[in-house]
């Protein structure tokens, strides 16, 4: 009977399981293209890394700056010495009579505590080789500033992607899911002319051909779908079980003016990290 009690047991348990695991689920996280674009900039592996890399080359730079700056040295150290007074060289003379302070054979004084405090500033007037490591220390770290603004700006391209071929597989999911409701309506109206004896055989089999295809089409599309909200949460440096919601539409933007490509290439020229990057290398 206890046996069958903790059988039991375990099996209420295990049914009690998928129910504790959905009540877990994350709540899903609505983004607009813009937000999304920030989310990656902000949280990506290759910004945070960039951003590493800036750290690194300012303290560097701050460590070239210490070449510049005068040189303290200081030592401290005790000890206890022994000495032998035949080694000093030096001889004090005494009264006639009186007995010499030191054997002159030499004798061991000590141990004696010694303290010994050394301290040395220097300052560098004029150091050529200091400036060129600290202009080229400065340059990096301009470098490795550009950098992140390079790799935010990468990621937020690859996220703006991921954001957009989602919505555009649920789009065609739910347009597939269209085309099989109107499949499956044509499919009851093959069925129901041939009942009424104003169709044929042919008709309904060309119907139902054309339902499983469609069908086939709405299961690679859920499919794509959900590779697409893998590569999204992906691109956004989200868990991989955090559901998104998309909260911008993808309808054509107004028209724009005119814009002149050289004006465009200019300020290109002008602002992409990468040729900042470049330039500061």
């Amino acid at each position: 009977p206890d046996r069958a009690r903790r059988t039991a047991a375990r099996a209420a348990l295990l049914a009690l399981l998928p129910a504790a695991l959905v009540a877990q689920e994350r709540a899903p996280v609505a983004l607009t293209l813009g937000e999304a674009a920030r989310l990656a900039a902000r949280q990506s592996a290759a910004p945070q890394a960039a951003q590493l890399r800036v750290a690194q080359a300012e303290t560097r730079s701050a460590q070239r700056r210490a070449d510049l700056l005068p040189q303290l040295d200081g030592a401290v150290q005790l000890a206890d010495r022994t000495f032998n007074s035949a080694t000093l060289g030096i001889d004090i003379p005494t009264p006639p009579g009186t007995p010499p302070i030191f054997d002159p054979r030499g004798e061991v004084l000590g141990p004696v505590p010694t303290t010994d405090l050394r301290g040395r500033v220097s300052q560098a007037l004029v150091n050529p080789a200091a400036f060129a490591r600290l202009r080229a220390a400065r340059g990096q770290a301009d470098a490795a500033r550009a950098d992140v603004a390079g790799s935010e700006l990468a990621a937020s391209t690859q996220a703006t992607q991921a954001y957009v071929q989602a919505q555009r597989a649920a789009r065609i999911v739910a347009a597939r899911g269209e085309d099989s409701v109107l499949a499956a309506t044509l499919l009851r109206v093959a069925q129901d002319q041939l009942r009424a004896g104003t169709g044929v055989a042919l008709d309904v089999t060309r119907a139902q051909s054309q339902l499983a295809a469609i069908r086939a089409q709405l299961i690679a599309a859920r499919n794509d779908r959900d590779k697409a909200q893998l590569a999204l949460r992906r691109a956004l440096a989200l868990p991989l079980d955090q559901p998104v919601v998309a909260a911008d539409s993808l309808e054509l933007p107004d028209a724009v003016d005119h814009v002149d490509t050289a004006v465009v290439v200019g300020a290109a020229l002008r602002t992409r990290p990468e040729l900042r990057a470049l330039d500061a290398q």
